[in-house]
C-alpha cells in the first residue's frame, strides 16, 4: 500500500479527524465547493533504503498535509487530530508550520510526515 493510501486510511479511521473534517481528506487537491475544514496531502519526496547489494528494502515517503479552515483555531484543532492519528500509526510528523491564503482568506497548518513503506 502506498504511503498516500495508508495515510488517508489512518486519517479516516481516526474519530477526532472525521468529527472535524468528515471525509474531506484528499490527495493533491480539494474538491470544488468543499466546506472547510479539510485536508489535502501530497508526496513531496521518497528516500529509497537499500542493502549493500543495492537491493531495495524499503522507502520513506515524505508527505505534506495541508489543513485548511476558516480560523486559525479550527486549523490547529484539526492539525492536532491529524498529528495524533499519524503518530498513533507509528509514523512521524517532522515539521509543523502555519499558512494563510490571502486570495481565499483561509487559515492553514502544514504538517510534514515521514511514512515508511516496505
Amino acid at each position: 500500500m502506498s504511503a498516500e493510501s495508508a495515510l488517508r486510511t489512518v486519517l479516516l479511521a481516526a474519530a477526532p479527524v472525521v468529527a472535524l473534517a468528515g471525509s474531506r481528506i484528499a490527495s493533491d487537491r480539494a474538491e470544488e465547493g468543499w466546506p472547510r475544514p479539510f485536508v489535502v496531502f501530497s508526496r513531496t519526496g521518497t528516500e529509497m533504503h537499500t542493502d549493500l547489494d543495492n537491493v531495495a528494502l524499503a522507502a520513506t515517503a515524505t508527505v505534506e498535509l495541508q489543513i485548511w479552515a476558516d480560523t486559525r483555531a479550527a486549523a490547529e484543532l484539526l492539525s492536532d487530530a491529524c498529528q495524533a492519528a499519524v503518530e498513533a500509526a507509528g509514523e512521524a510528523v517532522i515539521s509543523r508550520s502555519s499558512a494563510y491564503d490571502p486570495d481565499l482568506d483561509v487559515e492553514g497548518t502544514i504538517l510534514i510526515v515521514e511514512w515508511w513503506e516496505d
